[in-house]
């Protein structure tokens, strides 16, 4: 038989070389495609009702699954969702297993309250564990991290199977009777393409002395680390040629409005301009406050041969490899240029028969799910 599968993806659009939450949903979005009929809800037909009937649908939702809703003012806006998806149900009747990508908004968290309501299976995909991530709140409870941890864990365990994308986030959820397997982040082909043409390019020609360091400064473990490499460079003096350049990272120019002229932040760049940085740079420096979830931007620099110099935080499901330098502390950044970098290219091969792997792995799920994989 044919297994129709819903595909509800987060707030980020499906995009391969976007930023890490882009590139994972890629990822997602494609394997899934891989194996099963895909039916995405993101794009269903939103249905107005009165404001009332909005209010009662979205308080009755509350009580019956005993939720705590801090702001009332929210209500209404369940109850649109809510009747929004159950009418979507209504008129696809031949979905029989549920792909869920959690946001936790308004908008998402109660899809695994209604599948189990409708007895469908729901897969589950975190990008990470969320109520973890430094200043964010809970749409639910109000609560800020990481005290709604538990509340998260409650809507995990709703479904019948996690797939992490990091080996410390299965971890971490076996620890609290969630069982979750890992799925690790590969790069599509045409980001693979891309990186070998830059390790072919650093093969032939010089690199310049400077570090670079790239990242989502939206995010904030991503960014407080950059604030925080940039500080030491300040306060010590570091010699040390230093470009930073990504997402957002605009605001940190903005504010570190006076810098020493061996640190450049250039802010977003497009295509073109980040294959010309990655060819260029002597290494990568990666430096994360506390996070979950996984950096994807690693695997693509170790295809692409590139040093990288990270600190334990950062290098997360990516330790003891060759090609990976562990910043154990700050002070190593005084001695870098001492430092022999060495670099490892990723047998590309060896990528593709994981992937393989995780198709295999998508097949047994739908076994237990359902019993039995698709055609």
């Amino acid at each position: 038989m044919n297994l129709y599968t819903a595909f509800y993806k987060n707030s980020f659009t499906i995009n391969e070389f976007g930023h890490g939450g882009e590139k994972r949903s890629f990822q997602i979005n494609q394997l899934f495609s891989d194996v099963y009929e895909l039916v995405r809800v993101n794009d269903l037909k939103k249905i107005f009702h009165p404001w009332y009937t909005r209010y009662w649908v979205g308080l009755n939702f509350l009580i019956r699954h005993k939720l705590f809703f801090k702001q009332c003012k929210h209500i209404s806006t369940i109850g649109f969702h809510v009747l929004n998806f159950k009418n979507w149900l209504h008129n696809h009747p031949q979905i029989t297993l549920f792909i869920w990508e959690p946001n936790y908004s308004y908008s998402d968290f109660y899809l695994p309250l209604l599948c189990n309501q409708h007895g469908l299976k729901v897969i589950v995909l975190p990008h990470n564990l969320e109520s973890l991530v430094k200043n964010r709140k809970s749409a639910v409870s109000g609560l800020e991290s990481p005290n709604w941890f538990n509340e998260e864990l409650s809507f995990l365990k709703l479904c019948d199977t996690v797939l992490t994308i990091s080996l410390e986030d299965q971890w971490l959820l076996s620890l609290h009777g969630i069982f979750a397997n890992y799925l690790e982040y590969l790069p599509s082909a045409s980001v693979i393409d891309q990186s070998i043409n830059i390790a072919s390019y650093r093969k032939k020609h010089q690199v310049d002395n400077f570090y670079l360091m790239l990242g989502t400064a939206h995010n904030i473990p991503t960014s407080d680390g950059m604030r925080t490499i940039i500080n030491y460079f300040i306060k010590h003096q570091l010699k040390l040629n230093l470009v930073i350049a990504g997402f957002g990272t605009e605001l940190l120019a903005e504010q570190f409005k006076s810098l020493p002229q061996n640190i450049k932040i250039i802010g977003s760049v497009d295509q073109k301009n980040f294959n010309d940085l990655l060819k260029k740079c002597k290494a990568l420096l990666i430096y994360q406050t506390n996070a979950s979830g996984l950096l994807t931007r690693i695997p693509e620099f170790m295809i692409a041969g590139i040093p990288i110099v990270a600190n334990n935080i950062s290098l997360r499901s990516f330790h003891n490899l060759k090609g990976l330098h562990t910043l154990n502390h700050l002070g190593v950044l005084k001695h870098l240029n001492a430092l022999v970098l060495e670099s490892q290219q990723t047998d590309v091969e060896a990528i593709n028969m994981r992937y393989q792997g995780q198709i295999n792995l998508i097949r047994n799920i739908a076994a237990i799910s359902i019993g039995g994989p698709p055609n």
